[in-house]
Formats: C-alpha cells, structure tokens, sequence
C-alpha cells in the first residue's frame, strides 16, 4: 500500500493506493479510453489513479 498523508492549513489528509498487476481484459472499449485519459479517483494530483500498461507479449 502507498500512503499520503499531509496538510492544508490546519486540515490533515490521507491518500492511501494499491497497485494492481496483472492482465486486463477490456470489454467496454469507449468506457476504457475515456477513464485511461482521465485517470481514477479523486487524487489525481497527488500521483494517484495513474495507469501505466504495457503491450501483452504473445
């Protein structure tokens, strides 16, 4: 697990990630692009949410 904690003014936050390996089968092909261009989850700016995907070697 990747934790992030920090502060803004007097607020503290938390951000916690996992990463995920493995092979993903893409089955709503529009869906998928839009949410690789996007990103997931709220902390985006933190470096969170990121997809990084490789070509299957057959």
């Amino acid at each position: 697990m990747q934790a992030n904690h920090f502060r803004k003014g007097e607020h503290r936050a938390y951000h916690g990630g996992v990463q995920f390996r493995g092979t993903l089968e893409v089955t709503e092909r529009g869906k998928f692009a839009q949410t690789y261009q996007s990103g997931i989850g709220g902390a985006k700016s933190f470096g969170f949410g990121l997809m990084l995907l490789a070509p299957v070697k057959l």
